[in-house]
């Protein structure tokens, strides 16, 4: 009788709050529980379906509930060039004002290096820029603490007295005649390998991006060399006819802004992480035309395999994490197609594609609830989102 009431009241609960009507009817099992205030955690299975998964719901309308963005550390350290799992990630994301209660794991990423392929922000910083195609489908999260997904481009420059100078780059080794960034994302100093000249920025205020923001010239270099990167900072690295334009104009102390702008525009984002493809767009199935125009590969648009999403409410507010079990034997997983229904049926005004196959894992009060598909276990990944709730 007891467990007869609990899913009664399972089904009641989820029923009346994410419009789950039409696929809570075909569910064979659901289990559900409050992870915290503000964060709820199901189980879904469905035999008609072959579906097993795992739904995370985030209340951001909530004081105290955030989603942030945690970038994968080695030797202690957040840095652009790692892989590391799910699990841990969420365990380093503690500390003394807030606590981890869940997380997932976040976007596509280069195997070897760990380098994530699209745009990766974390507390106002920006450690990769949208890839070479541009366009890419991304998550946004706002400093009002509003999620947005879409398919954004973000264009960097710095003004400094009465000229504007192009970032071209963020985070990478670029040839002569280039204006370069580099964050504490990229390790603990810049690369030694440059002729030209660098200039240390010491932010002024709060670090945010999709705006202009005011930094402070703090350390000026006319030569080659490499130094340390400020925790909170940038080192902007000039090289050929760039390096004597900017430099000339530059002294120590002076205010540099720095101007990022989104397309299409997006204000004060705090966290952001990079998908492949946005898959619903103002409610509608838009997984075909994205995978296209964003040359999704057939292997992960059309095969079936175990799937990471994130699907966002129309006012940004409400948020469903979703992992969908798949292998090669017992669970088929999803194609993309049938995981855009899924989000569709699940409340999604808007949703986005991440990682999935062996990278695919959902943490649960320091648990992995989901059956990864790796014959090894939990991957370790480039990124992951995280469910952090005030202490």
């Amino acid at each position: 009788m007891k467990n007869q009431i609990f899913r009664f009241l399972a089904v009641c609960l989820i029923v009346s709050s994410l419009a789950f009507v039409s696929i809570a009817q075909s569910l064979d099992t659901l289990r559900a529980n409050r992870v915290a205030p503000g964060v709820e955690y199901y189980f879904l299975r469905s035999k008609s379906l072959s579906l097993t998964a795992m739904m995370l719901k985030v209340n951001l309308a909530k004081p105290g509930v955030s989603l942030r963005v945690a970038k994968a550390s080695k030797d202690g350290s957040e840095i652009l060039a790692a892989r590391q799992k799910t699990s841990e990630m969420m365990k380093e994301a503690n500390n003394d004002s807030t606590v981890a209660v869940a997380a997932v794991n976040g976007g596509f990423f280069t195997l070897k290096t760990g380098r994530p392929v699209n745009l990766d922000i974390e507390d106002g910083m920006i450690a990769r820029l949208p890839g070479a195609k541009r366009r890419f489908s991304s998550l946004l999260i706002t400093s009002d603490n509003r999620a947005k997904i879409g398919r954004y481009d973000l264009d960097v420059a710095l003004a400094v007295s009465d000229t504007t100078f192009d970032i071209n780059d963020i985070n990478k080794v670029s040839p002569t005649d280039r204006t370069v960034l580099f964050d504490r994302f990229y390790g603990s100093k810049t690369p030694s390998d440059f002729h030209g000249g660098a200039v240390v920025l010491e932010p002024i205020g709060t670090s945010l991006v999709g705006g202009v923001f005011k930094y402070v010239a703090d350390t000026l270099v006319r030569s080659s060399g490499s130094f340390s990167i400020p925790r909170s900072g940038y080192v902007l690295v000039c090289r050929g006819r760039v390096d004597l334009t900017l430099l000339r104009k530059l002294s120590i102390c002076d205010t540099v802004w720095m101007l990022t702008q989104f397309t299409p525009q997006a204000d004060d984002v705090r966290q952001a992480l990079g998908g492949l493809p946005e898959i619903v767009h103002d409610g509608r199935n838009v997984s075909a035309a994205n995978a296209d125009s964003e040359k999704v590969n057939s292997y992960i648009r059309d095969e079936h395999h175990a799937r990471t999403a994130i699907g966002v409410s129309r006012e940004g507010r409400k948020v469903v994490l979703v992992v969908v079990n798949g292998d090669e034997k017992a669970i088929p997983g999803m194609t993309l197609s049938e995981l855009t229904n899924l989000m569709v049926r699940l409340g999604s005004y808007n949703a986005l594609n991440l990682d999935g196959g062996g990278s695919s894992t959902m943490v649960v009060d320091g648990k992995i609830v989901n059956s990864p598909s790796d014959s090894t276990g939990e991957r370790a990944v480039s990124n992951a989102l995280v469910v952090t709730v005030t202490k």
